[in-house]
Formats: structure tokens, sequence, C-alpha cells
């Protein structure tokens, strides 16, 4: 849960000087927050395998209910003249791509809550010993002066 917490606050974050500039839509603030969650999901989706932990019931359930409801908002804000304008190629695209990332996640979310886990697999003594400890965290990088915008950040040992 600290990943979802850390990546919301991330993009929320980076959102705060583009609104202080005026640039910023009413409806990017909430959205910006979905996309949190969104990386933070993600994120999760693709380490845990690296790990080998394989993800519970109640993971799969949550990553459902996240997503799924995304998948119908953004396949609205897709058909809306308001979001998505007719001649405005960019963000329908925009709105496609949001949707299909979301269905992808829902899919997973539904696929784990529905498949069993596994034992975990007994692979006998390590003939190596573990050489680096790499933790991966989205954080704010710097894009200049007064600006700021999502990146990742590397810790561990190397």
């Amino acid at each position: 849960m600290g990943l979802f917490a850390l990546a919301t606050f991330a993009l929320v974050g980076g959102a705060r000087p583009a609104r202080a500039e005026g640039r910023t839509d009413p409806a990017a603030l909430p959205l910006l927050t979905l996309m949190g969650v969104d990386v933070a999901l993600t994120l999760t989706d693709v380490i845990r395998p690296i790990a080998r932990q394989e993800p519970s019931r109640l993971y799969g359930a949550v990553e459902l209910a996240l997503t799924a409801p995304q998948v119908a908002l953004y396949a609205a804000m897709l058909n809306s003249p308001r979001f998505a304008p007719p001649g405005d190629a960019d963000a329908r695209r925009t709105y496609f791509a949001l949707m299909a990332w979301t269905g992808l996640l829902a899919i997973h979310g539904l696929a784990t809550l529905v498949h069993p886990t596994r034992p975990p697999l007994d692979e006998g003594p390590s003939v190596m010993a573990p050489v680096a400890s790499l933790d991966v965290a989205p954080t704010l990088m710097g894009a200049g002066r007064d600006r700021v915008s999502p990146g990742l950040a590397l810790a561990g040992r190397f």
C-alpha cells in the first residue's frame, strides 16, 4: 500500500506547479490521482513476479475494483465531445490508451482473483548469494526551473 500512496503523491504533486501556471483542467487532478494508482498497480504487477511473490486474491479484488470503473470512465471520456472532440486525435489516442491500460489491469485483477495461489517453488539450496538488492519507487524529478515531472528512483545495494 505504501507504493500506492507514493505513486499517487508523486503524480498529484507534479500537477501542482502546472495548476499554479493556470494550465491544468479541473479534471486533471482526479485523473492524475487515478493514474498514480494505476502506476502503482502496474509496478506491483511487474515487481512481484521478479521477486517471486504471488499476489493474493485480496490484491486481485482490489485491483479489479479500482480499475474496472476506470475502463468505463475512460470509454465515456473517449466518446465525449467535451473530453475528446472528433477532430482532436491526440485526446482520443490518450483516452484510448488509458482505457486499454486500465483494461489490462482489470483483466489481471480478475485473473488474480479467480486463479488459486500456487505454493512457492522449492529450488533447493542456492549456489550463489544475491549480489544486489534493488528497490524501485516513483518520485518527482526536476525538469527545469520551477518544473517537476514524474520519474522513477532506484535505491539499494549495487
